[in-house]
């Protein structure tokens, strides 16, 4: 068997090439398999801190006094039946008792809305990497979606008492 010294110098070179293609196609495989685990995670991570802060936000700017009321984007109007009736409920003088309700309506969110805070934080931490992977490919509003999917019954149960029981 010969030796690699001794091998004349073109096959040397080949040699040698051809293993350090194997070896940088190896270890690009291999970087590549970590850098795409590292990715997921990393991205599902910070998804997560966005979300968690995010809804902390939201829960300090919406749960307090016009936190719906005096912002248009949120506010809450009443029911459709109800603004089909409007002119007709002025006309009879109950234009006071449907801007109270209309008020009302808003004032319980605002009261409701810390309640959120814990089940919101819940179903961000809960969240896995195929929900994480929804939420930044879903478009628009996959993250009300996910919001949504993982938090409407457990907030309906903690805010039919707190609305119910709210007084303008």
């Amino acid at each position: 068997m010969a030796t690699f010294e001794k091998l004349p110098p073109l096959r040397r070179r080949l040699i040698v090439s051809g293993g350090v293609a194997t070896l940088l196609a190896a270890s690009r495989a291999r970087a590549q398999g970590l850098l795409s685990h590292l990715t997921e995670r990393d991205a599902t991570a910070g998804l997560r801190a966005a979300l968690e802060r995010g809804a902390g936000v939201a829960v300090s700017l919406l749960g307090k006094a016009d936190g719906f009321w005096a912002n248009e984007k949120v506010r809450i109007e009443v029911p459709e039946w109800l603004h089909k009736g409007e002119h007709a409920m002025r006309m009879f003088g109950f234009g006071k008792d449907l801007d109270d309700l209309h008020l009302g309506i808003n004032r319980a969110a605002e009261q409701a809305v810390p309640a959120a805070r814990p089940l919101l934080v819940n179903a961000v931490r809960a969240m896995t990497v195929q929900d994480a992977k929804g939420i930044l490919t879903g478009g628009d509003d996959s993250v009300t979606r996910f919001f949504e999917s993982h938090t409407r019954d457990p907030l309906h149960e903690r805010f039919l008492p707190i609305v119910s029981g709210s007084r303008v």
